[in-house]
């Protein structure tokens, strides 16, 4: 019997969380030697209106962010090819639930795996959860690492 495993894509923001979720993907890609698809969706940056007129410093921030974001995502893909895995990544811009799922639809994802932050009550309210989005939209399975997961 093929594998159902043929790819597992990772989210990541970077923290801790995003972490662990690339090494539960490492782990679960290993005996299936699935490639694993790294991505780092960056939102854009909303100026104030006033900012609009004759004020270009914005793009070269943004530029620096990209630049910092993709040195992370390589160092991410080094610890993948370490485990003689497969690795892409890539840097996204957008709003990130919409984002993910277009890429899981785009590459054919079997598998998302990513962390879960612990949020609750107003904060979770203004900003939402990516991850909980992710879960009610994707096409393929979701393993969510939550940030109180023991070993």
């Amino acid at each position: 019997m093929e594998s159902r495993i043929k790819s597992i894509l990772v989210p990541t923001d970077f923290s801790e969380m995003s972490e662990e979720a690339l090494q539960w993907a490492i782990d679960l890609a290993k005996p299936f030697n699935a490639q694993i698809h790294i991505i780092h969706v960056l939102e854009p940056i909303a100026y104030p209106v006033e900012w609009l007129e004759g004020f270009s410093g914005m793009e070269a921030l943004e530029d620096v962010i990209a630049g910092n974001a993709r040195k992370a995502l390589d160092k991410l893909a080094e610890r993948v090819r370490d485990a003689q895995l497969p690795v892409q990544t890539s840097l996204v811009f957008g709003y990130p639930p919409e984002a993910i799922i277009s890429y899981v639809q785009e590459n054919g994802i079997s598998l998302i795996c990513m962390g879960s932050h612990k949020r609750s009550g107003l904060e979770k309210l203004i900003i939402g959860s990516t991850t909980e989005k992710v879960v009610r939209q994707a096409p393929c399975p979701v393993l969510v690492i939550r940030s109180d997961t023991k070993d």
